[in-house]
């Protein structure tokens, strides 16, 4: 009996009707179809409109305001980092011209900083460098604060005493002094006289020369290069 009553019902639903149902359902499904697509384009949308960074990063200044129309690489943000920063500082030529900025010795507060580059450019105003050392170990400097380093210049040459008798001078005012190796044989060697140093009669130099080494002090205008002299008892 019942069988009997769901096929009648069926036989009461018209073609039209059916048709109507499919077209119905075809319609959804593309609707469908549609609303999928849009989402993934919305989708890949947002993740163009996100910004990111890589490290850790502070917002420090927005530069455009939510909903503003932006062209492809205008800035929208600064950006301070919050950790890898360097302490930066300008330097006259005048150090740079003798090689001191790698010969030199930078601190704050006693703290050791090291000197990580030196700028290629130079200021056109103040004709100075741009160098970049590291942030001095356990203290904790903001973006942008002032600090005083402290630059102490080191030298590589090695100073000597040495007896004022023992220094020659040529025409051009150049100093030598002569010196004597194992085989008594005297060499010249240009020295550099370190101004202010001269007392009791024994002045500071630098140059070719190493402790223990002796000189001639007596009779040097009558010596040349390798000529054997007979030693008295002088030496740095």
């Amino acid at each position: 009996m019942s069988t009997n009553a769901a096929k009648i019902r069926g036989e009461h639903v018209s073609p039209s009707e059916l048709q109507r149902l499919k077209w119905q359902v075809r319609t959804s499904k593309a609707e469908i179809a549609l609303a999928e697509s849009e989402i993934a384009r919305l989708s890949r949308d947002s993740k163009k409109a996100q910004l990111r960074a890589s490290g850790d990063f502070e917002v420090e200044r927005h530069l455009s305001k939510l909903g503003q129309f932006v062209s492809r690489g205008e800035p929208v943000a600064q950006l301070s980092p919050l950790s890898g920063n360097e302490v930066v500082c300008d330097m006259p030529l005048s150090f740079a011209a003798h090689g001191t900025y790698e010969q030199a010795s930078f601190s704050y507060h006693r703290k050791p900083l090291t000197l990580k580059r030196v700028s290629n450019v130079v200021n056109a105003n103040t004709q100075s460098k741009r160098i970049y050392l590291n942030e001095p170990d356990g203290v904790a400097l903001d973006v942008g604060q002032r600090i005083s380093v402290e630059m102490m210049q080191t030298s590589q040459q090695k100073l000597f005493r040495i007896s004022a008798d023992a220094l020659n001078f040529d025409l051009d005012g150049s100093a030598y002094v002569w010196a004597i190796d194992d085989n008594k044989s005297a060499s010249r060697v240009e020295v550099n006289m370190i101004q202010g140093t001269s007392f009791n009669a024994r002045t500071t130099v630098s140059g070719a020369l190493t402790h223990g080494m002796r000189l001639v002090v007596r009779g040097a205008n009558m010596l040349s290069d390798g000529e054997t002299v007979e030693l008295v008892n002088s030496t740095l």
